[in-house]
């Protein structure tokens, strides 16, 4: 069974990598700030991912509310906007709970520009916000379809290192369970 607390810091410091649109990055406020990945709203791999995440959540759903065995961990990111516009901020959540159609869960990454949460806040998600998800199944990644898209950016070796400390087995593309 896995250390769902290193796995909660892992997720927290290298999945962290939260979607914004179009912000300087050379104003980043500190705290996960490093753990940011720019995106644009009009990205089109990152979109295809997070639409492939939604046509997907009844899958995450149905296994969060009947876990197989080896199932050991549930977690989701959601949208949360800010400022005016369309900017956004796409975290992690995990310790979830749904009803099918609303989240509750708890804030797994430290927020960079939504002021008005806390890492650990306890919040509830309507589905249409999530934005991806993942199970971790024995040493499986299932879903994480943003994280694939942002780990194909990675150089070679920038890689190898993210999937060295991530610990979990990563293939060519996201598995649905």
């Amino acid at each position: 069974m896995r250390n769902i607390t290193l796995l909660s810091v892992l997720l927290s410091l290298l999945l962290g990598l939260s979607l914004a649109a179009c912000q300087s990055t050379e104003l980043l406020p500190a705290g996960e700030a490093g753990n940011v990945e720019m995106v644009e709203s009009d990205d089109p791999e990152m979109n295809a991912a997070i639409q492939q995440a939604q046509a997907s959540l009844e899958v995450f759903i149905a296994a969060l509310a009947s876990p197989a065995p080896g199932q050991t961990y549930f977690s989701i990111k959601a949208r949360f906007p800010y400022g005016s516009g369309d900017a956004a901020e796409h975290m992690w959540l995990e310790d979830v709970a749904s009803d099918g159609e609303r989240f509750e869960a708890t804030l797994a990454n430290a927020p960079v520009y939504v002021s008005d949460l806390h890492i650990g806040d306890r919040v509830t998600i309507e589905r249409e916000r999530i934005s991806d998800w993942m199970i971790v199944d024995d040493d499986r990644l299932l879903g994480g379809f943003t994280i694939y898209v942002l780990r194909s950016r990675l150089s070679e070796e920038e890689r190898r290192q993210f999937d060295a400390e991530f610990g979990l087995e990563l293939g060519g593309a996201p598995v649905v369970p």
